[in-house]
C-alpha cells in the first residue's frame, strides 16, 4: 500500500475515533475537548516520527485499542490509553531511532538518514576551515546524568571551506561555527555585567552547578526576592537579616543580581498590628502609604548601592530592582495605579542610587490580550502624571516566555496564538511612542520543559524528551537575541517540587537539574551542559553585531555575531 493511502488511512481512523470518544454526554464536560486535543496530538506526532524513522508501531496499537473502548462505552479508558500513544511517542530513546553518523566526503553529519529531515544549504564563509560543533550532547547521553567529561559530550570536527563556500547539512539540533584561533585578540566583554545570560533561582542561595554553568546573572523573586512585609514587619522596624544573607552569598561568588520587589505590607494594607492570616491575605494594590513604601525602597536600595554609606555588611551591590512580578497576572488593582507605584519607586530607587536600573515587572501573558492592553494602559498613564517632559519611570522593560521547544519563537496553543517576534516589535513600538525608545528589553523568565507535566486538574500533558528540551533551549536564546532583546533568564536551575502547591505542573520540569522528589531521577539534563556550552562558546561575543543570514532556504537560521574580532555562526533547520 503506498504512504499516501495509509496516511489517509490512519486520518480517517483517527476522525472515526475522535467522533467515538467525543460522543460523551454533556454530563462529562470537557471530555470532548480533551479527546479532540489528544487525538491531534497524536496524529501529529505519529507522522513526524514516522518521517525521523522511528518505530510507531507501539503507538498504533494503542490508538487501535483506545479506539476499542471507545466503541466499547469505556471513554476514560479509551482517553487513558491515547494518553500512553503520546508518552510511547515521547519517550527519551523510542526504538527503531536512526543513531548520529558522519561523512567525511562533505564534512556534514546528521543524527537521522531520513532526507526529508535534513536540510543543506552553503553558507559563504570568508576562511579555509571551521570548527563545527552540535550544541546538543551525543545520542549516547539521552539524559545528561551520564556525561562525565564536558569536553567529550559533544560532536566536534573541522569542515573545510572550498572556494569561500561552505556545504552544511543541518537538522533541528543548533550547531556552532568557529572560524579563527580562538585565542585571537579582538573586541571582548569587558564587564561581566555585560553578559546576555541568566538563570532565575529555584532557592535563595549559592549552588556549586551556577559556577560550573559559568552564568553571570541571578534573578531572585517571589519570597526570595525583596518583600515589604518581611524587610519592614512593623512600621519603622527593618529587618535585613534574610536579605543581606541572601545578597552576599550570591555576590561572594561574582555574580550580578537582579532583584523582583513586591510593594505588599499586611500592615499597609489591613491596618497596624495586622498579621497574615486567612482574612488577611497578601494582596497586591497599590500601597496605602506611599511615603513609608518610598521609604523603605530608598533605604533598601540605599544599602546595597556599594558606596560605602549606610551600606549592608560587605557592601554587595544590586543595580537591577524590578517593580512587582507579572502584574498583568498578580497586579489585583488598575494599570493606572501600577503606573502611580512604577513612578514612585523609579523616584526613590534614582535618589539612592542613580546608576541603578529601575525593571518594570514582567509581562506573564504574552499569549493573553489582557497582557498586552494592560501594559500599555500603563505606559500611557505614565506619560500622563510626568512632572517634566523627559520624565521617565523605568529603564527596562521585561517579558516571560515559554513554550514547547518547537515553540521557541511562537506558542503553540492555537486558541491563544503569540508570534514572539512580532509582540517584541509590537512593544518596541509601544517604549518608542512614549518616550522609552532606548529602554531594553529583557526576558527574565524563559524555559521549556522535559516530561510529561500534567494540566490543571491532573489531565496528562504534552512530553518532551530531555534532548528536545536542550534543542529548544538554544533557540530561546538566540532568537530573542536576534528580535534585539538584551538579557535572556533561564528558569530554573533545578526542578521545583509541587511549584505553587501543585505536583507535576509545568515549573516541576522546566530545571536544568533533576528533582528527585518529582521523578526518583538525579543529576543534570543535557540542557545543563548546552547552556553551558553556549556561554563558552559565545564568550567575547558583540551581541549588538548579531545578524540573521538569508541562506535562500525556508525556516534555515543562520546566524552571525562577531566575537573576538572574528565571525561566529550559530545555526538550524526548523525540520517541522
Amino acid at each position: 500500500m503506498k504512504t499516501e493511502s495509509k496516511n489517509t488511512l490512519l486520518v480517517f481512523a483517527l476522525i472515526l475515533f475522535l467522533v467515538q470518544i467525543g460522543g460523551v454526554a454533556c454530563s462529562q464536560p470537557g471530555r470532548r475537548d480533551e479527546a479532540g486535543q489528544l487525538v491531534s496530538e497524536l496524529h501529529m506526532l505519529i507522522r513526524e516520527k514516522r518521517a525521523e524513522g522511528y518505530d510507531v508501531s507501539k503507538a498504533i496499537e494503542l490508538e487501535r485499542r483506545a479506539r476499542e473502548a471507545a466503541r466499547s462505552g469505556d471513554r476514560e479508558e479509551g482517553l487513558r490509553l491515547l494518553r500512553e500513544a503520546l508518552r510511547a511517542l515521547n519517550e527519551p530513546a523510542p526504538a527503531g531511532r536512526k543513531e548520529t553518523f558522519a561523512s567525511s566526503d562533505t564534512g556534514t553529519f546528521n543524527r537521522r538518514k531520513a532526507s526529508e529531515r535534513t536540510k543543506t544549504v552553503e553558507l559563504s564563509i570568508p576562511a579555509k576551515e571551521v570548527v563545527y560543533t552540535v550544541a546538543i550532547p551525543k545520542s549516547e547521553y539521552p539524559t545528561g546524568g551520564r556525561i562525565k567529561n564536558f569536553a567529550d559530550a559533544f560532536e566536534t570536527r573541522t569542515l573545510k571551506v572550498v572556494d569561500g563556500k561552505l556545504t552544511l547539512r543541518l537538522d533541528d539540533r543548533p550547531v556552532f561555527l568557529e572560524v579563527g584561533s580562538e585565542d585571537r585578540e579582538g573586541t571582548s566583554l569587558t564587564d561581566d555585567a555585560d553578559s546576555p545570560f541568566g538563570i532565575l533561582m529555584d532557592v535563595p542561595r549559592y549552588s556549586k552547578e551556577l559556577s560550573e554553568l559559568n552564568v553571570k546573572w541571578v534573578r531572585l523573586s517571589g519570597l526570595d526576592g525583596m518583600v515589604w512585609a518581611v524587610v519592614e514587619p512593623e512600621k519603622g522596624r527593618f529587618d535585613f537579616k534574610k536579605l543581606d544573607r541572601t545578597i552576599q552569598d550570591f555576590y561572594r561568588k561574582g555574580f550580578n543580581l537582579f532583584i523582583t520587589v513586591s510593594s505588599f505590607n499586611v500592615w499597609d494594607q489591613y491596618g497596624p498590628g495586622a498579621v497574615f492570616d486567612r482574612k488577611n491575605k497578601p494582596t497586591h494594590k497599590l500601597p496605602k502609604d506611599l511615603k513609608a513604601y518610598s521609604n523603605f525602597l530608598q533605604k533598601a536600595v540605599e544599602r546595597y548601592d556599594g558606596d560605602g554609606i549606610d551600606d549592608a555588611p560587605g557592601s554587595p551591590v544590586v543595580r537591577y530592582w524590578q517593580i512587582q512580578n507579572e502584574p498583568d497576572f498578580f497586579w489585583k488593582d488598575t494599570p493606572e495605579n501600577y503606573a502611580k507605584l512604577l513612578k514612585v519607586s523609579y523616584q526613590a530607587i534614582k535618589k539612592a542610587d542613580p546608576q541603578a536600573q529601575v525593571v518594570i515587572g514582567g509581562i506573564g501573558g504574552l499569549n493573553k490580550k489582557n497582557g498586552y492592553n494592560f501594559y500599555a494602559s500603563t505606559v500611557r498613564h505614565l506619560d500622563r502624571i510626568k512632572d517634566e517632559k523627559n520624565e521617565r519611570f523605568f529603564d527596562v522593560f521585561d517579558m516571560h516566555w515559554m513554550s514547547t521547544a518547537r515553540g521557541y519563537k511562537r506558542f503553540l496553543n492555537k486558541r491563544q496564538g503569540v508570534h514572539l517576534g512580532e509582540f517584541i516589535d509590537k512593544i518596541r513600538n509601544l517604549l518608542d511612542q512614549h518616550g522609552y525608545a532606548d529602554a531594553r528589553i529583557f526576558i527574565t523568565e524563559a524555559s521549556t520543559f522535559s516530561g510529561c507535566p500534567e494540566r490543571r486538574g491532573g489531565k496528562s500533558g504534552f512530553c518532551q524528551s530531555e534532548e528536545e528540551q536542550a534543542t529548544g533551549l538554544l533557540k530561546f536564546f538566540i532568537y530573542p537575541f536576534s528580535k534585539g532583546v538584551s538579557k535572556v533568564f533561564w528558569v530554573s536551575l533545578h526542578e521545583w517540587h509541587n511549584f505553587g502547591g501543585r505536583s507535576g505542573g509545568v515549573f516541576d520540569h522546566v530545571g536544568l537539574i533533576n528533582n528527585p522528589a518529582n521523578s526518583g531521577k538525579k543529576g543534570k539534563k543535557p540542557a545543563f551542559y548546552t547552556y553551558k556550552l553556549l556561554i563558552e562558546k559565545t564568550e567575547g561575543a558583540d551581541w549588538k553585531t548579531l545578524q540573521k543570514i538569508n541562506v535562500g532556504e525556508r525556516d534555515v537560521h543562520v546566524y552571525r555575531v562577531m566575537k573576538n574580532g572574528q565571525q561566529f555562526y550559530i545555526a538550524w533547520w526548523d525540520n517541522f
